[in-house]
């Protein structure tokens, strides 16, 4: 009875969800980091180890005589395929022709996908869980979107992906590291984190890794407020501009390039930035993790 009582107060709110959000296969964005962490001494430390940019720009492959869209490195590169299936998103990795359940959103309370693809954090190699769904809800935040709370702890969200990153585990981690979907964009409109989507598409971070995805030089990085600013190519007049990852500017400064240029983001929550310098029509970027 009290089974059947939850099914009824659950049924307008089905009915209400009415419609569907795939994942999107053009002009969408994923922006997915992985932080160490340092818990002692106080205050928390978070240190940003590996940036994931993945786009999907419409282009079609097959696959076993199946259609996907390719899910690719932002930067280039391939990196997979993905389909939607009323509400199921498939998933076959760049190193393999099989397919894998990446989502299921027609999952209700209670209810187990098995074999559930995921990367884990350090390796990137594809593994696969069992995945259960503790309760779901239909989110006012995210646009009617169903959002799907997992009893190992992780959250699925409609049409976005898992709110820990594209392709993360679904599981709370007992280590010093942590997941994030930094931003997710579609169509150049923010999906995600914000609460009510805005205009811009998500702006790229760079990987952290890769010396030659940055020639601008930002120092202490992670920093708790001041940034000093290396590798300008030129002096003269130029414009610095901080954006968040989700590809808003959140202030800009004109400055004399030097051989030493500071930017002070103390006033800036915890967070990731991306620090654009404009001189003499030259555009050059870097990331800095502010702490």
């Amino acid at each position: 009875m009290k089974h059947t009582t939850l099914l009824l107060l659950f049924l307008p709110v089905a009915l209400a969800h009415g419609q569907d959000f795939p994942m999107p296969t053009t002009d969408a964005r994923w922006v997915c980091t992985l932080y160490g962490v340092e818990p002692i001494p106080p205050p928390v430390t978070y240190t940003l180890w590996q940036a994931n940019n993945y786009c999907a720009n419409g282009q079609d492959t097959t696959i076993n005589s199946t259609s996907y869209t390719k899910l690719e490195h932002c930067s280039g590169g391939y990196k997979g395929a993905f389909r939607n299936d009323a509400g199921r998103v498939y998933y076959v990795p760049g190193d393999s022709l099989q397919e894998f359940l990446l989502y299921d959103f027609t999952l209700s309370d209670g209810e187990t996908a098995t074999d559930v693809y995921f990367e884990p954090a350090w390796s990137g190699e594809g593994w696969l869980a069992d995945v259960t769904v503790s309760n779901t809800s239909i989110s006012t935040e995210y646009e009617g979107r169903k959002v799907l709370y997992l009893q190992a702890g992780g959250t699925w969200i409609e049409g976005i992906g898992a709110q820990w990153g594209l392709l993360s585990e679904p599981w709370v981690n007992v280590s010093n590291y942590e997941l994030r979907l930094e931003c997710m964009s579609h169509a150049d409109t923010l999906r995600y984190p914000v609460v009510v989507p805005g205009a811009g598409a998500c702006e790229l971070i760079m990987g952290v890794a890769d010396p030659e995805s940055s020639t601008l030089g930002l120092h202490p990085n992670p920093t708790d407020g001041l940034v000093t600013i290396s590798g300008l190519p030129q002096q003269g007049p130029m414009s610095i501009t901080v954006f968040g990852v989700d590809g808003r500017s959140v202030r800009t400064e004109g400055f004399t390039a030097s051989n030493l240029v500071q930017v002070d983001l103390s006033a800036l929550p915890s967070g990731v930035y991306v620090i654009e310098a404009i001189i003499a029509e030259q555009r050059i970027r870097g990331t800095v993790v502010r702490q």
